[in-house]
């Protein structure tokens, strides 16, 4: 069943943020295990663990989306609805590429630069220039 699967049309859906449930429908494939087998095989897994790091991007556009979408008259319901679905898309973001979409922590600092720490043993290295 994974023979009817096109590696570079399933690698365009990831990029377009598309689940492997999703990607299992589009190619009328009834278990979605079959799909991620397919996706994992080690011929693939390079290119597709990357294709997931860059849909995040994608993702991460359908959670603004998802807002802008609102109408005014918006009932409370739907608009609770478009921030939970939202707030799913940005943690979906944060977890495919967590550099760019994860928390940014400081919790050394207060926000204050840091002065370098240099070990005694590192200052020997440097030919001699270090002071005493």
């Amino acid at each position: 069943m994974s023979a009817s699967i096109d590696i570079e049309e399933a690698i365009s859906l990831i990029l377009d943020g598309y689940t492997d449930k999703d990607i299992a429908k589009h190619f009328g494939i009834k278990s979605r295990s079959t799909v991620t087998k397919f996706l994992n095989q080690s011929n693939h897994s390079a290119r597709v663990r990357e294709a997931r790091t860059d849909s995040a991007d994608a993702i991460a556009d359908k959670a603004e989306e998802v807002l802008r979408d609102l109408k005014p008259d918006s009932t409370p319901a739907e608009v609770s609805r478009a921030r939970e679905l939202a707030q799913h898309y940005r943690w979906l973001s944060k977890v495919r590429k967590p550099k760019v979409y994860g928390d940014k922590v400081d919790v050394t600092t207060d926000g204050e630069k840091i002065n370098q720490i240099v070990p005694p043993w590192m200052k020997a290295a440097d030919g001699g220039q270090s002071e005493s």
